[in-house]
C-alpha cells in the first residue's frame, strides 16, 4: 500500500488579504469548507501547518471521522 501523502493545490484568483484570512481564520474555514467540521490551528495562526477532521455529514460517503492537514 502507498503511504506517501495526497497532495494538492489550488490557485484562487482573489484579494490576497481576503483569501488569507479565509486560509488561516477557523471561523472563516468553517464557513466555505466543509461546514461543521473542526480545524485546529497547530501553530501560530497562518504560520504553518492546521489539523482538520472532515466529519461525516450528507456531502460525503464517510462512515467515520477522516484527518486531514494544510500547509
Amino acid at each position: 500500500m502507498d503511504n506517501s501523502p495526497d497532495i494538492s493545490s489550488a490557485m484562487i484568483n482573489g484579494d490576497k488579504e481576503k483569501v488569507w484570512n479565509a486560509m488561516t481564520n477557523e471561523d472563516m474555514l468553517i464557513q466555505w469548507y466543509a461546514p461543521g467540521s473542526p480545524w485546529k490551528h497547530t501553530e501560530p495562526k497562518g504560520r504553518g501547518e492546521s489539523i482538520f477532521t472532515l466529519m461525516p455529514n450528507a456531502h460525503n460517503n464517510l462512515k467515520e471521522e477522516y484527518p486531514m492537514s494544510k500547509t
